[in-house]
């Protein structure tokens, strides 16, 4: 009887010194998972606002680029409208002069 006693508690302090170690890991786990949701949530704020910045620079690429564009396109009536008056000018200074008029290409057969 006394060595079954001394037996179970052998056992039993055995298995206390057990139960510690695991609490002191679970304990650690628990910090570690702590930490690393702190970290996750760092990051997905950090992604929102990449995404954020992201959305806004496009947009503001995308107004340039409409900007662009419609200075292009006033350029483009510019250079076709003075292209007509020295079409007109030269025809007009050839008629008077009674000479030939020149021909002048337009800017989509110069671009060919």
């Amino acid at each position: 009887m006394e060595s079954q006693n001394s037996l179970l508690r052998q056992e039993k302090g055995r298995l206390q010194a057990q139960l510690e170690v695991e609490k002191s890991r679970l304990s650690k786990m628990e910090e570690e998972h702590s930490r690393n949701q702190v970290e996750l949530e760092n990051l997905k704020m950090e992604y929102k606002k990449m995404v954020e910045e992201a959305r806004k620079e496009k947009n503001l690429l995308a107004s340039q680029l409409e900007m662009e564009k419609m200075r292009v396109e006033q350029e483009k009536k510019k250079v076709l409208l003075a292209q007509e008056a020295v079409k007109e000018k030269v025809v007009c200074t050839c008629v008077s002069q009674n000479k030939r008029p020149i021909t002048i290409l337009s800017p989509e057969v110069i671009d060919a």
